[in-house]
């Protein structure tokens, strides 16, 4: 989390050639961020004014010329890499899942994805369980708490830690009803708090509330 008064690093952005790049998480309560680029040189440009973002995304800030700066939003903001600058030490998955209002159980059927779609084993029949969510508004909702899958891989000779490639999964009532989002099943590719709702797709809604801290 950042301050009005913190100065971020930009750094050359692999996606994208010619272009330096940072990226910031807004604080809780702060609706707008303020962005003003500055040099490191000796002789650093006459300051511009500052631009304003308002809403989550991925900007273009252009300080070129001798106009004021602007900045336009070209794209929605890339999770992964956002997650993997911000939290990069994160460790565990919060699913919290809302299904038919007709299932008194349910069930989370996994399979950890380390390359493509192919690799891995899925879980034993009917899963694992899920715990009832109390929410606010009384909907039918189940909790699953669980560690991002990672495994040591030498290379070089030192072991580090790498995380899989992400988390595949369906849900069951364990009476004979699934939820595999049109079998294409719901997949969690990095540590957070993601929200799912039947058939709807699978939504980060923040960090799990272990790594919150």
């Amino acid at each position: 989390l950042h301050t009005a008064t913190d100065t971020l690093p930009l750094l050359p952005e692999p996606r994208a050639a010619g272009f330096l790049s940072t990226r910031v998480r807004l604080a809780r309560g702060e609706s707008t961020l303020q962005l003003h680029a500055v040099s490191s040189s000796p002789i650093p440009p006459p300051p511009g004014s500052p631009v304003q973002v308002a809403a989550p995304g991925r900007y273009v800030l252009d300080q070129l010329g001798d106009g004021p700066p602007a900045v336009r939003k070209v794209a929605e903001p890339a999770l992964d890499a956002c997650l993997g600058t911000l939290r990069p030490k994160d460790k565990f998955v919060e699913v919290i899942y809302e299904s038919s209002p007709l299932w008194l159980r349910c069930f989370a059927v996994h399979v950890v994805r380390w390359g493509g779609r192919r690799g891995g084993t899925w879980a034993a029949l009917p899963g694992l369980p899920m715990q009832r969510y109390t929410g606010l508004d009384g909907r039918n909702q189940w909790m699953l708490r669980m560690q991002f899958p990672a495994a040591q891989v030498k290379r070089g000779g030192t072991a580090t830690m790498v995380r899989a490639g992400y988390v595949e999964m369906y849900f069951t009532d364990g009476r004979g009803e699934f939820d595999s989002w049109g079998e294409q099943n719901y997949a969690i590719g990095l540590p957070g708090k993601y929200e799912i709702t039947s058939g709807r797709g699978c939504v980060y809604i923040g960090p799990s509330d272990f790594d919150s801290t």
